[in-house]
């Protein structure tokens, strides 16, 4: 399907006999009516296309299928809501075990991503603004940016297990929890967290810590290109770690020798360690550092930006 707009103003239920929907537009493409794919045969994909934007003003379900939106502009996921803890819900995109991938040309505030699969989200021209939740149940999950990425709300995927990257080309702002949170008894753990899920952040200028990041019996690295600020709860002020350093998880790694040590009280987190080793760890920057398989998934997409290797002392 091609055209100049591509608008659903009416119901696409074909998805539940297997089949898949691609769809693309030279200009807009706008969901008005539901896209379903629930309760038949499994794997029926959805692709939709635009070179402007893809306005999502209802659900767009697959039944293990995977759902892919790609917009030359932006991509918007109309409002839908709160939940029962008070966070905005959208129209979602939900895909069972299907892969999710979001790419906007222009910036992105993604909404209600529902998968235990793969969540991708990609802004190649501007900045991301995670002002929905990213839950639980989420699988691994990779978020992409030419420009800063803001955390606004709670990022749990790593509480099943599964690992967090998040790569920007300017700063990255962490102004809710990252890691293995429990909304039910408002703490980490909980609710039978898995261990395992790695936690990377990788930014080409700051990145700034103003609420808690954890790890469970997994890598923590955080690198920044600039300075990393731990606001607030830092132990030690100025609260400023220069380029060039990384934060992993002391409970991965054992005990550094004194010199390399930083405590930094409540603010990053690494469960699964005895209490006096509730700690971080400063160590080089260099990707190869960690046995991470993540971070050495993604060191060729780091290398092949300049920010980014600036980040990580690559030059």
């Amino acid at each position: 399907m091609a055209a100049d707009d591509v608008i659903f103003n009416a119901a696409v239920v074909n998805l539940s006999n297997g089949s898949s929907l691609s769809a693309t537009a030279d200009d807009d493409i706008v969901v008005n009516e539901q896209i379903d794919g629930s309760g038949g045969i499994s794997g029926g994909q959805v692709v939709l296309t635009a070179g402007g934007d893809v306005t999502i003003n209802e659900h767009v379900i697959t039944d293990d299928g995977a759902i892919t939106v790609a917009a030359a502009g932006s991509v918007v996921q109309a409002a839908d809501g709160l939940d029962s803890y008070g966070a905005p819900l959208t129209k979602q995109l939900r895909s069972g075990s299907g892969t999710i991938s979001v790419s906007s040309g222009a910036s992105l505030s993604p909404g209600s991503l529902v998968t235990s699969g793969t969540l991708l989200l990609e802004s190649t021209g501007g900045s991301v603004t995670i002002d929905v939740p990213i839950y639980e149940t989420v699988g691994d999950t990779a978020v992409t940016a030419a420009g800063d990425i803001t955390i606004n709300q709670p990022v749990a995927n790593t509480t099943t297990g599964n690992d967090l990257v998040m790569m920007a080309g300017g700063s990255i702002v962490v102004n809710d929890k990252v890691g293995p949170w429990d909304r039910t008894t408002d703490s980490f753990i909980g609710r039978d967290a898995i261990s395992g899920g790695t936690i990377t952040l990788l930014s080409g200028n700051d990145i700034t810590i103003n609420d808690h990041i954890a790890s469970y019996d997994a890598a923590l690295g955080l690198y920044a290109g600039t300075t990393l600020a731990l606001a607030d709860n830092c132990a030690t002020p100025p609260c400023t770690i220069t380029r060039g350093v990384a934060i992993f998880a002391e409970a991965c790694f054992g005990h550094p020798s004194p010199s390399k040590r930083q405590i930094l009280n409540a603010t990053v987190y690494a469960y699964g360690a005895p209490t006096s080793c509730v700690r971080c760890v400063i160590t080089s920057s260099r990707l190869y550092t960690t046995p991470s398989v993540t971070l050495r998934r993604h060191k060729a997409a780091a290398a092949s930006s300049s920010s980014f290797a600036r980040a990580l002392n690559y030059e």
